[in-house]
């Protein structure tokens, strides 16, 4: 009974990943249109519904879900860039693209954080990456902004943008205490080892 219900999910499992696959292959035209669809656009809830989420699940590896958060976070700034640019970012927009941010960008620290509780060196490259990212959006979204109406966005970066500099900083300690350490254990290790003193034989 047991077996046969591993094969019924088994066999779910792969019906739905093929049907996705196929929508995503016979639609091709339609889904890369998504990819520049804003908020607004009939196309924007394939991009973020579908294609977004088909990437998320072909991100293996850690260091790879970590790069596609940040992506995915990116992404919405740069829509409410363009829409703050357009005058077009309302109040009801702007708190979704914000909501969706706020998933991505902490999706983004935790993966980094897990990178960097693993001892992986990628964790301060990403986070300085993110970081860097970061600032240059809160950069665009002030020039783009007349009305004063990204300035939720903008503190909301801010303060993804300090939570990240905590997880890189930690990770910078870790890496010079290890650079530290290494050099006095390889030369405990090298050093000779005492011979061991030999007692006088009895008379």
């Amino acid at each position: 009974t047991t077996a046969l219900l591993e094969l019924y999910v088994f066999f779910r499992k792969s019906v739905a990943a093929a049907l996705v696959l196929a929508i995503l292959f016979s639609g091709a035209g339609v889904s890369y249109a998504a990819e520049s669809a804003l908020p607004g656009d009939a196309l924007y809830s394939l991009k973020v519904g579908v294609n977004e989420p088909v990437v998320a699940a072909l991100s293996v590896s850690a260091e790879a879900k970590a790069s596609w958060n940040v992506t995915r976070a990116e992404r919405r700034l740069e829509e409410a860039e363009k829409l703050a640019s357009e005058n077009k970012l309302d109040a009801e927009t702007k708190a979704k693209l914000l909501a969706r941010f706020d998933e991505h960008a902490e999706a983004a620290t935790e993966d980094i954080q897990k990178l960097e509780d693993s001892g992986s060196p990628s964790a301060i490259g990403l986070a300085s990456d993110f970081e860097t990212k970061l600032a240059a959006h809160e950069t665009v979204l002030d020039d783009v902004d007349e009305k004063g109406e990204t300035e939720t966005v903008k503190s909301r970066v801010r303060v993804k943008a300090l939570a990240l500099s905590k997880v890189r900083e930690k990770a910078e300690e870790k890496v010079m205490v290890s650079a530290a350490v290494e050099p006095v254990i390889a030369m405990a290790l090298s050093a000779p080892a005492p011979e061991a003193s030999v007692a006088p034989a009895a008379l």
